[in-house]
């Protein structure tokens, strides 16, 4: 690649770059200049296919050596830049239009009686996740009917879901920072969700997901499921507290449930009315 570092020219006196008088700023910076070419080259040391950077290096140095020769203004190559850029470009397409005579494949059985709306297909992911003792304690609170946090012993910070350090103080958390935390909060942000029809889509109407902040914590349980509530009911302030499943409604819960987890309930306490609650989303 060359780089263009310098945005003023030497008057031509028809002579190469390599006479140019080195006491020069500009010139020293010139396009083509003898270090420059090397630190161009040396950019292309550690690419690992040795015929790649055989090929780099020497282009690089072709490039600047014709540079050097015609003494290239930044305009000129600008504008070469610019033929390149246009070339890949297909500007001049208006439209596709049928041919004359249709290429159709010998085992065609021809157009299907109905149109496509949803195929099925079988598909699978194998994967690998790791799970510390934290989060491991974490669902086993959460299969309790309870949530269970770490507070970080520097800042107070309180964090969910069994993660192990705390990234603001860089201290490991454990089994002596846990701690139960509230099972009401208040809404701070929601969303209302359209379901989109794919195979396995089990929702239908629109539903609500909500943001939780836990009373006397700074922790908000986000994408949480609103219960029994219409979405125009739905509003920043509104209390609510958690319900679990019992035994008989396991089998409702949701694939991604968090342990008993049903979601959560409106009070009937009045809504909080503070204006800061909506930039509380994490």
């Amino acid at each position: 690649m060359i780089r263009v570092l310098d945005t003023f020219r030497a008057p031509r006196h028809g002579r190469g770059v390599t006479e140019q008088p080195s006491t020069s700023a500009v010139e020293r910076r010139n396009l083509a200049d003898a270090d420059l070419t090397q630190a161009v080259e040396a950019s292309f040391e550690n690419t690992p296919d040795p015929r790649l950077r055989e090929v780099m290096q020497s282009l690089v140095r072709h490039l600047h050596a014709f540079a050097s020769e015609v003494e290239l203004t930044e305009e000129e190559w600008f504008a070469a830049i610019d033929f390149l850029t246009r070339t890949g470009h297909i500007t001049d397409l208006e439209a596709f239009v049928p041919g004359e005579e249709p290429v159709v494949p010998a085992d065609d059985g021809g157009p299907v009686e109905e149109p496509v709306t949803m195929m099925d297909y079988n598909a699978s992911i194998t994967y690998t996740l790791p799970v510390t003792p934290n989060a491991q304690r974490a669902e086993q609170a959460n299969e309790q009917g309870r949530f269970l946090g770490l507070k970080c012993p520097e800042c107070g910070r309180t964090y969910t879901g069994g993660r192990g350090y705390c990234p603001v103080d860089s201290i490991a958390l454990g089994p002596g920072d846990e701690v139960d935390l509230p099972q009401r909060g208040t809404i701070t942000n929601y969303t209302i969700i359209t379901p989109v029809q794919y195979p396995g889509q089990t929702e239908t109407e629109p539903f609500a997901r909500v943001h939780v902040w836990l009373d006397d914590a700074d922790v908000v349980l986000g994408y949480q499921p609103l219960l029994d509530t219409a979405n125009d009911d739905v509003r920043i302030g509104m209390r609510v507290s958690a319900v679990w499943a019992s035994d008989a409604e396991l089998k409702d819960l949701a694939s991604n449930a968090e342990g008993r987890l049903l979601g959560w309930m409106p009070t009937g306490e009045p809504d909080v009315t503070d204006p800061d609650l909506v930039d509380r989303i994490l």
